[in-house]
């Protein structure tokens, strides 16, 4: 019987997503690669890939992550398990040519679907450093004691590291999405921590929610907090299923598990590969794998060819409030940044030093060559002050941006003219502290028209700037 969810006040069926013979290449650049062109032929469209330095970091991935089950992605160092979660959520996926069949609920879909249906926790947590966790979650997720706590970052202190990563969980549940991606939620976490992590994925799963997981050694009462396993060895299925099935393929394949021992432990050592014995832990990867393709517990994954059909979702906010929400995220960050309030004051003792270098110029024939290059340098002046300060606030939400853009939360044109104008004040408040010291001090003249011409002339040019700014960092 179907459960529903309720996914921003609209209910949705619980969803099933499988993908079938999925490759992923990736130039030589991005990645080392785990299976190098001279090896194995490399095919994507009918064309070979192995005279351009490809690599086939994927070969002929197939599963199937079941609703209201949980599936931990595991496999030793390098082994593809994040190219492949990437991959199959559609995300993070710059430089890498995937192909495949995807599917959900049993049609075939792609993988801008895919994304519109789930939501994705890189391992890195990305936030804005100056908001609380209140701010950025606007609801109570069980951090009640740190709620009006700032995130923090690089220039302020905030929460802990397992905190930040339950933030970054709920940040993506928070709209309770039929899908969850999550790569690594655990890394860099205290046993503690990590299961109460485990727990909460769990009580989605029990909410109808499809989650599916990177993981790196979990202890033995997490690892059996997981439905179902998928364990890859050189980009490759080395088994899919539940984890009674994978106690039994593996004791076929000659693995001895100690009583009380964790057998996810001596899963990963039978697949790893030891660079001191590279060719006899190939040859034993590559029969696992071959071994698990002929067995009984290999299923079968079929995709109908017909497109899924879905129900209208709406999944994102009408278009004013993403715009006013990431204009006022962007100015709440911006106003409580630190190094906002010392660029101030740097513009103001750069105004008062470039002002009396300067010195006040009277207004005749004489002085017209000292104002023309008084004006040519405060015009350098401002094209430096407005690019650093740009670029530096720019960069540093820009990964957030990305994340956002990917997950499909807001639009990219909204999202951009929220952030510009949020930024205006400071920009605005830097461009005037500094010309109007200039004006005052260097003595352009006591006129309203001159001096109104003078900060709209100034202003513009400003936005020009930053303008070329955001062009220019593409290059």
């Amino acid at each position: 019987m179907s459960i529903a969810l309720k996914f921003n006040g609209v209910v949705q069926e619980q969803i099933s997503i499988s993908w079938k013979k999925v490759n992923v290449v990736a130039e030589s650049d991005v990645c080392c690669g785990l299976f190098p062109p001279t090896e194995r032929e490399l095919i994507h469209d009918g064309k070979p890939f192995g005279n351009n330095g490809a690599f086939l970091m994927q070969f002929a991935v197939s599963g199937e992550a079941k609703c209201g089950r949980l599936l931990a992605i595991m496999g030793s160092s390098g082994a593809g398990k994040t190219t492949l979660l990437s991959a199959i959520s559609g995300r993070q996926v710059d430089g890498l040519d995937v192909d495949g069949i995807f599917g959900i609920n049993g049609y075939t879909t792609n993988l801008r679907t895919i994304q519109s249906v789930s939501a994705f926790v890189p391992q890195d947590d990305i936030f804005l450093s100056n908001l609380t966790v209140a701010e950025h979650l606007n609801y109570q997720l069980d951090l009640q004691k740190c709620l009006n706590v700032y995130i923090g970052g690089l220039r302020r202190k905030g929460i802990s590291g397992g905190e930040k990563k339950r933030v970054a969980v709920a940040s993506e549940i928070i709209g309770c999405p039929p899908v969850l991606f999550l790569d690594e939620p655990t890394s860099g976490l205290d046993l503690h921590i990590a299961e109460k992590i485990v727990t909460l994925l769990r009580k989605l799963c029990a909410g109808g929610s499809t989650i599916i997981c990177t993981i790196h050694q979990p202890s033995s009462q997490m690892f059996h907090q997981f439905d179902d396993l998928l364990l890859l060895s050189e980009g490759r299925v080395a088994f899919l299923g539940t984890l009674g099935d994978a106690q039994t393929f593996f004791g076929r394949q000659g693995a001895d598990i100690p009583l009380r021992y964790n057998p996810i432990d001596v899963y990963i050592k039978m697949l790893a590969i030891d660079s001191n014995d590279y060719h006899n832990c190939i040859e034993r990867s590559e029969e696992i794998c071959y071994a698990f393709e002929s067995s009984e517990f290999r299923e079968l994954i079929y995709i109908d060819r017909k497109p899924v059909k879905l129900n209208a979702l709406d999944f994102r906010s009408s278009n004013w409030t993403q715009f006013t929400v990431i204009m006022r995220r962007t100015f709440v960050n911006n106003w409580r940044e630190q190094m906002y309030g010392a660029s101030l004051i740097q513009d103001f003792i750069a105004a008062f030093i470039f002002s009396l270098i300067v010195g006040r110029q009277e207004i005749n024939q004489t002085a017209v060559k000292n104002i023309n290059g008084t004006l040519y340098f405060l015009i350098l002046m401002l094209t430096f002050q407005l690019c650093f300060l740009e670029i530096r606030s720019f960069y540093e939400e820009l990964p957030l941006i990305k994340r956002e853009l990917e997950s499909g939360i807001y639009s990219a044109t909204l999202g951009f003219w929220g952030y510009v104008i949020a930024q205006l004040p400071h920009q605005l408040l830097s461009v005037l502290l500094f010309t109007v010291i200039v004006y005052i001090n260097v003595g352009f003249g006591a006129y309203f028209t001159r001096f109104c011409n003078y900060i709209l002339t100034a202003v513009l040019y400003s936005q020009a700037v930053i303008s070329f700014t955001y062009l220019f960092r593409n290059f």
